[in-house]
Protein backbone atom coordinates (compact mmCIF):
# COMPACT_ATOMS: atom_id res chain seq x y z
CA UNK A 1 0.00 0.00 0.00
CA UNK A 2 3.10 2.32 0.57
CA UNK A 3 4.40 2.21 -2.21
CA UNK A 4 1.41 2.68 -4.46
CA UNK A 5 0.53 6.07 -2.51
CA UNK A 6 4.40 7.04 -3.36
CA UNK A 7 3.88 6.00 -6.98
CA UNK A 8 0.98 8.38 -6.88
CA UNK A 9 2.46 11.50 -5.22
CA UNK A 10 5.04 11.13 -7.70
CA UNK A 11 2.63 10.94 -10.46
CA UNK A 12 1.13 14.23 -8.94
CA UNK A 13 4.41 15.98 -8.98
CA UNK A 14 4.68 15.49 -12.46
CA UNK A 15 0.95 16.23 -13.12
CA UNK A 16 2.12 19.50 -11.55
CA UNK A 17 4.68 20.15 -13.48
CA UNK A 18 2.86 20.05 -16.70
CA UNK A 19 4.85 16.65 -17.90
CA UNK A 20 1.77 14.97 -18.90
CA UNK A 21 3.10 12.11 -20.39
CA UNK A 22 5.10 11.06 -17.27
CA UNK A 23 2.04 11.99 -15.39
CA UNK A 24 -0.27 9.66 -16.84
CA UNK A 25 2.13 6.77 -16.98
CA UNK A 26 2.67 6.85 -13.07
CA UNK A 27 -0.12 7.24 -11.90
CA UNK A 28 -1.33 4.33 -14.36
CA UNK A 29 1.19 2.40 -12.47
CA UNK A 30 -0.41 3.66 -9.14
CA UNK A 31 -3.56 2.44 -10.05
CA UNK A 32 -2.36 -0.56 -11.15
CA UNK A 33 -0.25 -0.94 -7.87
CA UNK A 34 -3.34 0.47 -5.97
CA UNK A 35 -5.97 -2.31 -7.18
CA UNK A 36 -3.37 -4.98 -6.12
CA UNK A 37 -3.84 -4.44 -2.65
CA UNK A 38 -7.15 -3.09 -2.26
CA UNK A 39 -6.34 0.59 -1.62
CA UNK A 40 -9.56 1.96 -3.37
CA UNK A 41 -8.67 5.13 -2.07
CA UNK A 42 -5.21 5.75 -4.18
CA UNK A 43 -7.47 3.96 -6.96
CA UNK A 44 -9.71 6.73 -6.84
CA UNK A 45 -7.59 9.47 -6.34
CA UNK A 46 -5.35 8.14 -9.48
CA UNK A 47 -8.18 7.88 -11.41
CA UNK A 48 -9.08 11.51 -11.19
CA UNK A 49 -5.45 12.72 -11.66
CA UNK A 50 -4.84 10.51 -15.30
CA UNK A 51 -8.64 11.41 -15.99
CA UNK A 52 -7.81 15.25 -15.31
CA UNK A 53 -5.08 14.39 -17.89
CA UNK A 54 -7.46 12.77 -20.44
CA UNK A 55 -9.32 15.24 -20.14
CA UNK A 56 -7.28 18.12 -20.78
CA UNK A 57 -5.77 16.63 -23.97
CA UNK A 58 -9.61 16.30 -25.28
CA UNK A 59 -9.30 12.41 -24.74
CA UNK A 60 -12.76 12.27 -23.29
CA UNK A 61 -14.27 9.08 -24.23
CA UNK A 62 -11.00 7.74 -22.73
CA UNK A 63 -11.95 9.54 -19.39
CA UNK A 64 -15.39 8.64 -19.09
CA UNK A 65 -14.42 5.36 -19.76
CA UNK A 66 -11.92 5.11 -17.10
CA UNK A 67 -14.00 6.56 -14.49
CA UNK A 68 -17.01 4.28 -15.15
CA UNK A 69 -14.61 1.40 -15.47
CA UNK A 70 -13.39 2.48 -12.02
CA UNK A 71 -16.97 2.59 -10.88
CA UNK A 72 -17.50 -0.54 -11.56
CA UNK A 73 -14.08 -2.33 -10.48
CA UNK A 74 -14.73 -0.98 -6.87
CA UNK A 75 -18.86 -0.51 -6.47
CA UNK A 76 -20.81 -2.05 -9.34
CA UNK A 77 -20.61 -5.51 -8.33
CA UNK A 78 -23.61 -5.60 -6.14
CA UNK A 79 -21.35 -4.81 -3.10
CA UNK A 80 -22.90 -1.20 -2.45
CA UNK A 81 -21.33 1.98 -3.35
CA UNK A 82 -21.83 3.29 0.32
CA UNK A 83 -19.52 0.95 1.16
CA UNK A 84 -17.11 2.91 -0.61
CA UNK A 85 -17.66 6.78 0.06
CA UNK A 86 -14.40 7.64 -2.13
CA UNK A 87 -16.33 7.00 -5.10
CA UNK A 88 -17.66 10.28 -5.08
CA UNK A 89 -14.33 11.35 -6.05
CA UNK A 90 -15.01 9.83 -9.86
CA UNK A 91 -19.02 10.40 -10.18
CA UNK A 92 -17.91 14.01 -9.79
CA UNK A 93 -14.68 13.92 -12.55
CA UNK A 94 -17.35 11.59 -14.73
CA UNK A 95 -19.87 14.65 -13.95
CA UNK A 96 -17.42 17.16 -15.18
CA UNK A 97 -16.19 14.97 -17.94
CA UNK A 98 -20.07 15.28 -19.24
CA UNK A 99 -20.61 18.52 -18.51
CA UNK A 100 -17.85 19.25 -20.85
CA UNK A 101 -19.84 17.12 -23.51
CA UNK A 102 -22.93 18.73 -22.97
CA UNK A 103 -24.35 15.75 -21.24
CA UNK A 104 -26.47 17.95 -18.90
CA UNK A 105 -28.52 15.48 -17.39
CA UNK A 106 -25.99 12.76 -17.17
CA UNK A 107 -23.97 15.20 -15.51
CA UNK A 108 -26.28 16.22 -12.93
CA UNK A 109 -26.85 12.25 -12.01
CA UNK A 110 -23.34 12.23 -11.73
CA UNK A 111 -22.61 15.14 -9.84
CA UNK A 112 -25.63 14.36 -7.24
CA UNK A 113 -24.04 10.96 -6.61
CA UNK A 114 -20.81 12.25 -6.12
CA UNK A 115 -21.74 14.60 -3.77
CA UNK A 116 -23.81 12.66 -2.00
CA UNK A 117 -20.83 10.20 -1.68
CA UNK A 118 -18.21 12.61 -1.33
CA UNK A 119 -20.20 14.10 1.61
CA UNK A 120 -19.09 10.94 3.83
CA UNK A 121 -15.07 11.59 3.26
CA UNK A 122 -12.65 14.45 4.22
CA UNK A 123 -11.76 15.06 0.52
CA UNK A 124 -13.79 18.98 0.98
CA UNK A 125 -11.92 20.07 -2.59
CA UNK A 126 -13.44 17.70 -4.40
CA UNK A 127 -16.73 18.50 -2.38
CA UNK A 128 -15.97 21.61 -3.43
CA UNK A 129 -15.28 21.32 -7.57
CA UNK A 130 -18.50 18.83 -7.39
CA UNK A 131 -20.33 22.17 -6.17
CA UNK A 132 -18.73 24.46 -9.07
CA UNK A 133 -19.55 21.64 -11.49
CA UNK A 134 -22.95 21.33 -10.71
CA UNK A 135 -23.56 24.93 -10.68
CA UNK A 136 -22.10 25.34 -14.51
CA UNK A 137 -24.77 21.74 -15.35
CA UNK A 138 -27.74 23.79 -13.57
CA UNK A 139 -26.91 27.54 -15.33
CA UNK A 140 -26.55 25.26 -18.52
CA UNK A 141 -29.86 24.16 -17.85
CA UNK A 142 -31.32 27.26 -17.03
CA UNK A 143 -32.24 27.19 -12.96
CA UNK A 144 -29.95 29.82 -11.86
CA UNK A 145 -31.84 29.28 -8.35
CA UNK A 146 -30.11 25.67 -8.47
CA UNK A 147 -26.92 27.18 -9.91
CA UNK A 148 -26.65 29.56 -7.07
CA UNK A 149 -27.33 27.31 -4.47
CA UNK A 150 -24.96 25.39 -5.64
CA UNK A 151 -22.03 28.02 -5.55
CA UNK A 152 -23.34 28.99 -1.99
CA UNK A 153 -23.16 25.31 -0.98
CA UNK A 154 -19.18 25.25 -2.16
CA UNK A 155 -18.89 28.71 -0.02
CA UNK A 156 -20.26 27.67 2.99
CA UNK A 157 -17.13 24.63 2.76
CA UNK A 158 -14.78 26.82 2.84
CA UNK A 159 -13.37 30.66 2.60
CA UNK A 160 -11.39 29.95 -0.10
CA UNK A 161 -13.99 29.05 -2.29
CA UNK A 162 -16.68 31.42 -1.00
CA UNK A 163 -13.77 34.11 -2.37
CA UNK A 164 -14.36 32.12 -5.88
CA UNK A 165 -18.00 32.33 -5.36
CA UNK A 166 -18.13 36.18 -4.67
CA UNK A 167 -16.20 36.94 -7.48
CA UNK A 168 -18.12 39.07 -10.17
CA UNK A 169 -18.91 37.17 -13.44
Amino acid sequence: QIRSALVFNLGVAYWALDQDETAEETLAEARQLAGMCGNHYIVCLATRFKAMILRKHGRLREAAALCRETIQAIGGSGQGERRFPVLGVIYITLGEILLKWNDLEEADRALAKGLEQNVLTSELPFQILGYFALSRVKQAQGNLAESSDALERAGALSPTAAQWVDMPT
